[in-house]
């Protein structure tokens, strides 16, 4: 079961794909980022690769002014669509958030301008396993002079272990671990 921790919404039940493609980030990762930021206001958040939306609508309970998901898999979509629409109904949070269903990348290229920005968190959480999709987040991040931070969820398993992420993609100002997964936060 996956719940929202903090904030306005703090409780709410998210629903999850009923396949093994979606794997949710670990709360605890979750709560110790969101506990060391804490308020959001003002802030805009981006979930890429969002899966069931929980860092995203942790953001949005947290009070970030937007919230975008992007989201490539149609199954995957269809419960995020659900859970935002769920939450934005019940604490009046629907009209801050944008859901669509597209490439991370090519979402990237079309709404850069708008995003980029001081004041912008961008969470990355593709498939582990995949590690040409970090390659291709890094490589639009620094052409484009991303001004934000930027949050990566990885595995020391089935990714990188940090040492050797920050050696091919650089040293992140800060780190959270769970078990094999981890958060980098790298600020452009």
């Amino acid at each position: 079961m996956i719940k929202i921790f903090g904030g306005v919404a703090k409780g709410f039940t998210l629903k999850a794909p009923s396949n093994q493609n979606t794997r949710p980030t670990s709360i605890l990762l979750r709560r110790k980022f969101f506990d060391s930021v804490q308020d959001l206001t003002g802030y805009t958040f981006i979930d890429l690769c969002s899966g069931t939306g929980s860092v995203g609508l942790e953001a949005l309970s947290r009070g970030a002014e937007k919230v975008h998901f992007v989201e490539n898999s149609k199954q995957a979509y269809k419960v995020l669509k659900q859970n935002v629409d769920d939450m934005g109904k019940k604490f009046s949070k629907s009209e801050i958030s944008h859901v669509v269903m597209m490439d991370f990348s090519k979402w990237l290229f079309l709404k850069f301008t708008e995003i980029n920005s001081e004041k912008t968190f961008l969470f990355f959480d593709p498939p582990y396993d995949k590690i040409e999709l970090y390659e291709a987040l890094f490589s639009f991040l620094e052409h484009n002079h991303f001004l934000g931070r930027v949050i990566i969820e990885a595995c020391q398993q089935k990714t990188l272990k940090i040492d050797e992420f920050e050696k091919k993609f650089g040293p992140s100002i800060k780190q959270y671990k769970k078990g094999t997964s981890y958060f980098l936060i790298y600020e452009f």
